[in-house]
C-alpha cells in the first residue's frame, strides 16, 4: 500500500486538476441525488514520492540561482565559521562539525550523493593534489 501525505474527495469536475498535479485516484464512490440520480465522488491521494519530486524541483530552482551556496554560507556563519574554510576537495582536515554535517546531509538527502567536505588546513591551503 502506498503512503499518502494528503487525501481529498472531489467531484468529477475537479479530478483532472488534481491528477495533473501528481495526485492519484485511490477509489470512487457513487453518491445519490434526492431525485434518484447519482454522481461519482473521487477519492484522491498525494503520494509521498510525488510530493518529494515537487520539493526536489523547487530545490533545483533554488540551486540554479545560487541559493545552495548562500545556504551553506549562512549555515557556516550561524556556526561561527566561514564558508571559505571548507572544501569538497580531498585536501584539508576531515572534521565532523555542524557545518560539515549539514552540507553532507544536504548532498545525501537532496542529490543522493556521498560528498565529503573538509575543513581547510592552512598548511595544505596552497597545495593542489
Amino acid at each position: 500500500m502506498k503512503d499518502y501525505l494528503k487525501a481529498v474527495t472531489v467531484q468529477e469536475g475537479q479530478v483532472d486538476r488534481y491528477l495533473n498535479d501528481g495526485w492519484e485516484i485511490i477509489d470512487t464512490t457513487k453518491e445519490g441525488y434526492g431525485d434518484g440520480g447519482f454522481y461519482l465522488k473521487y477519492h484522491l491521494g498525494l503520494s509521498a514520492r510525488s510530493q518529494m519530486n515537487k520539493l526536489k524541483e523547487i530545490i533545483e530552482a533554488y540551486e540554479k540561482f545560487g541559493f545552495k551556496e548562500q545556504l551553506f554560507e549562512k549555515v557556516a556563519v550561524s556556526n561561527g565559521e566561514k564558508i571559505e574554510d571548507y572544501s569538497d576537495k580531498t585536501t584539508g582536515l576531515r572534521s565532523k562539525d555542524a557545518t560539515i554535517d549539514f552540507m553532507e546531509s544536504y548532498e545525501k538527502n537532496v542529490h543522493d550523493k556521498d560528498i565529503r567536505y573538509y575543513k581547510k588546513d592552512d598548511e595544505f591551503a596552497e597545495v593542489n593534489f
